[in-house]
């Protein structure tokens, strides 16, 4: 592809960005929970759905913080409880937005304020919406969020290992203390699997429920009773 051709091509997903509404990317379906819930009951919940954060609100559904696995991830390697309140661990305030804000510029705004969530809300301030990092990425061409850099000039070199033998423990830590997303579990040299921060919310969740029941299993219906909005 020429250099003429390039541009045309940036210049159309620049334009297709500015375009897009924020509200078109939102997952509309949020997992909500109410303030006074636990550590334990959050990551049972993003456990059972598969999603990287969960919106805490008040008692008449007001967005009141977000926590992520990442959070889920800091309060392991704590070793604090499941009961621990989500106050303590989740970001907050949270930054909002209207679903109409275009969706090249709640990027940009999401960058600046340091965060990898969005949360959207309606005219009464209600929960409409939530946009992650991965939506954006998903949507928009890796050039245009990197600025035009190339793939090799922004991707991370140091990539963090452990052994088969090492304990979850030790990729907690390593995760936190590196502001990691995920370990690389190596044997002789070659890549056998990986840590992730999901994998970290699920064992957070599993051993929560442990400790609840004293069952050694993850029973699904545990799941399905977080699964509603919670409110206080």
């Amino acid at each position: 592809m020429s250099s003429a051709d390039t541009s045309k091509v940036t210049e159309h997903w620049e334009y297709q960005a500015q375009q897009i509404r924020i509200g078109d990317i939102a997952t509309r379906d949020v997992a909500r929970i109410g303030r006074s819930r636990t550590l334990g009951e959050a990551a049972v919940l993003m456990a059972e759905r598969r999603i990287s954060s969960v919106i805490v609100t008040d008692s008449e559904g007001h967005p009141w913080g977000v926590l992520t696995e990442r959070d889920i991830l800091r309060a392991m390697d704590e070793e604090r409880p499941g009961t621990t309140q989500l106050a303590d661990f989740m970001s907050a305030p949270v930054i909002t937005v209207p679903p109409s804000m275009p969706m090249e510029a709640a990027y940009q705004l999401a960058l600046r304020e340091g965060v990898r969530h969005l949360v959207l809300v309606d005219e009464e301030d209600q929960v409409a919406g939530v946009v992650s990092e991965t939506d954006f990425r998903l949507h928009l061409q890796l050039s245009l969020l990197a600025g035009r850099r190339s793939v090799l000039s922004v991707m991370g070199h140091t990539v963090l290992t452990l052994p088969p033998d090492a304990s979850l423990r030790q990729a907690v830590h390593l995760m936190d203390c590196r502001r990691a997303s995920c370990v690389v579990v190596v044997e002789a040299e070659c890549p056998v699997g990986i840590i992730t921060e999901r994998d970290i919310a699920r064992a957070y969740a599993a051993q929560y429920l442990r400790q609840k029941s004293g069952c050694l299993c993850m029973n699904s219906s545990d799941f399905r009773s977080l699964e509603n909005p919670v409110v206080d």
